[in-house]
């Protein structure tokens, strides 16, 4: 098991690029906000020479510790960084190496996640579909996966798949106010606007930043979607430029 003292100054070690990272990183956000990683960091603050103990008592708290280490490791070789580098940090695995870090399961679910991002972002959503499917199937309870492979899936139209996968993902974490913006997403594009609004307020309890202000323009273009049309301008009237949009502005649809 991994020593205390390694958990204990994890966040110091890292390069300022890597924490920088790891913060835009929604999976490793959550992670740290999971009620038993923040109950546990907090008692190990004040007593690090429990960690063995309750990795031990708790082998579901290892595994998400053992997930930690693992976006920190990609985090760490996406800026170039050395995860293994640094004084004092042998190749034999002696007691300062931290817990196994992924199962073959999980491994293999980070793998088709991985894959379904690229395609994703390269905008092949069937294929984004595919492997999110995958995802979601080796660890059915990662909300993560429900909610990437229901923005796959209201890409390519499948509506009502969408839907299921989205409210999965609200299921499995009420928490995750993306989740809710998914279900209200494909609710609106089924016709049923007050289901929508209703998905994007519950979202807007929960939601910070970015995806706070996703949900609330959702929810007014929800409300605005059984007004009547403007009328047309004068013909006399400039015209106006739209203005530009960045290509890849959907890969926000990603976790």
């Amino acid at each position: 098991r991994a020593s205390p003292t390694r958990w204990k100054s994890m966040a110091a070690q890292l390069e300022p690029s890597v924490a920088a990272a790891l913060v835009d990183k929604e999976e490793y956000v959550s992670l740290m906000q999971h009620p038993k990683v923040a109950n546990a960091i907090r008692e190990l603050r004040s007593n690090p020479g429990r960690f063995g103990e309750l990795c031990a008592a708790d082998p579901e708290l290892e595994r998400l510790f053992g997930k930690l280490r693992h976006q920190m490791n990609a985090a760490e070789a996406e800026e170039g960084v050395d995860a293994g580098g640094g004084e004092g940090s042998g190749g034999g695995g002696d007691d300062d190496d931290p817990p196994p870090l992924l199962s073959t399961e999980e491994a293999a679910a980070e793998e088709a996640r991985a894959r379904g991002a690229h395609a994703f972002g390269a905008g092949r959503f069937v294929d984004a579909c595919e492997d999110y499917e995958r995802a979601s199937r080796l660890q059915h309870d990662n909300h993560l996966h429900w909610s990437n492979l229901a923005a796959a899936q209201l890409k390519c139209g499948r509506l009502r798949p969408a839907l299921d996968s989205a409210r999965e993902c609200v299921r499995l974490e009420p928490r995750f106010a993306k989740g809710h913006l998914r279900v209200g997403q494909a609710l609106r594009a089924l016709g049923d606007r007050g289901a929508a609004a209703a998905a994007f307020e519950d979202g807007l309890r929960r939601a910070e930043g970015s995806v706070r202000r996703a949900l609330s323009q959702a929810l007014a273009e929800c409300h605005n979607d059984g007004k009547p049309a403007a009328e047309p301008a004068a013909a006399t009237a400039p015209r106006l430029q739209p203005e530009p949009t960045l290509g890849n502005s959907h890969l926000f649809d990603l976790v």
